[in-house]
């Protein structure tokens, strides 16, 4: 038997990803919640902008769809440019800053994608199924021989 977290997972692969405003305020929350931690260990790490954010990204993406997930994405990348890389404060300040966002967005784009292949691949097999079992229940008993 799966342990329920999978099956929780599981259900929000095959549920229609939320595209609601409040699931566009859980992916504002998604960004904020690592920027927190991140700001919280800002004495103890050095030259860790980034790892953080990507679990939150994943879970943004399972649990909220993939545009809300982007937006996930996009938050994170601007509050870590602002407040951990290069001068504090600046945006994009060094080309190095610009690259290392560059980086965790292509990564983040990654992570939305291969969940979304997996979201898609798991109604494709439901679907088929489903198509299968209505053939089955359609064309009657098989005869026996």
């Amino acid at each position: 038997m799966p342990m329920p977290h999978v099956q929780l997972v599981k259900a929000r692969l095959l549920a229609s990803p939320a595209s609601t405003p409040l699931a566009f305020f859980w992916a504002a929350a998604a960004a904020m919640t690592p920027t927190l931690i991140r700001a919280s260990l800002d004495g103890l790490v050095a030259d860790t902008t980034f790892p953080t954010y990507f679990p939150f990204v994943l879970l943004a993406a399972i649990f909220l769809g993939w545009r809300p997930a982007m937006f996930t994405a996009a938050l994170s990348a601007l509050a870590a440019n602002y407040l951990f890389m290069g001068p504090p404060h600046e945006l994009f300040a060094t080309v190095q800053d610009t690259a290392g966002t560059l980086v965790f967005l292509t990564s983040a784009i990654a992570i939305i994608f291969a969940t979304e292949t997996v979201r898609s691949a798991h109604l494709a097999a439901n679907l088929d199924r489903r198509l299968l079992g209505l053939a089955r229940s359609a064309a009657g008993p098989m005869p026996r021989s």
